[in-house]
């Protein structure tokens, strides 16, 4: 039996639908499983209690920059060998240019030679047309004025 375009097409969105059936409990972005309730005391004061709530303190602790740095305090004793001290940086350093003592020609280059004068041209160039030539694309081409000998 040959797989025609309608075979294929129903292989398509069986399997399209079989994947939206095993794949349902997907969380979306938006979504969120919290239940909230909200409870009103005899006095009139609220209480907000919630259910299925995240508790992993290690994704939501965040460390609020300082404007000096982050106190050693401040820093989980796991990540510590993350951070080093300013006093530890080596700055780059550039080397040293090399002095001009240390070039190793001792006499000074010699002069350039003087221009030699242009001798004074013999001849003349003029562009003159080579009607022989078979390369007709730079020569004018002749424009017809009058069209009623034009086909005869």
């Amino acid at each position: 039996m040959k797989l025609r375009g309608i075979h294929i097409l129903l292989i398509l969105i069986l399997s399209l639908l079989l994947c939206r059936c095993f794949l349902s409990n997907t969380v979306e972005g938006l979504e969120s499983k919290i239940e909230h309730d909200e409870y009103t005391g005899p006095a009139g004061d609220h209480v907000d209690t919630y259910k299925n709530v995240d508790v992993d303190t290690k994704r939501h602790n965040h460390i609020r920059p300082h404007p000096h740095g982050i106190p050693g305090s401040q820093i989980p004793e796991e990540d510590k060998d993350l951070y080093i001290l300013k006093s530890q940086i080596v700055p780059p350093v550039c080397p040293a240019c090399p002095t001009t003592s240390a070039c190793p020609r001792q006499k000074p280059c010699p002069a350039c030679p003087p221009c030699a004068r242009c001798p004074e041209p013999s001849f003349e160039c003029k562009k003159v047309p080579n009607y022989s030539s078979n390369q007709n694309d730079y020569l004018p081409r002749p424009i017809l004025t009058d069209f009623s000998q034009f086909g005869m």
